[in-house]
């Protein structure tokens, strides 16, 4: 499948966005990308907030919100809303952030099957 995927946004998600969230998106074409391990440690750093204090109490904080924008952005190289832009992701509509988020998962859930002797 490689490290790459061309998505099309289904034809009641795009005509969506374009009549009620007013996106002016000239097509319906995602490009997505396969996380490497890189990718994945600097998703959970980035949406992570670690706190210690001097009785050695530590604490790790994860915002999932955070990390679900992160996540598209980074998954996301080429699409009609622009690229590299947490705002843009913010300004999805739900339902194709939802759309994308499954999409994205699946592309990134590799199961492996075992052996049989």
């Amino acid at each position: 499948m490689g490290m790459r995927k061309e998505l099309t946004i289904p034809d009641e998600l795009f005509n969506l966005a374009i009549q009620e969230f007013e996106c002016k998106w000239a097509n319906n074409k995602v490009i997505i990308k396969r996380f490497t391990f890189g990718d994945q440690v600097q998703l959970q750093q980035d949406s992570m907030k670690v706190k210690a204090n001097q009785q050695v109490n530590i604490s790790a904080d994860v915002n999932i919100a955070d990390l679900q924008i992160l996540t598209l952005m980074r998954a996301v190289v080429e699409s009609p809303w622009g690229i590299n832009d947490i705002n843009s992701i913010r300004g999805l509509p739900p339902p194709i952030a939802e759309w994308l988020k499954e999409q994205v998962d699946e592309f990134n859930t590799i199961k492996f099957k075992k052996k049989e002797k």
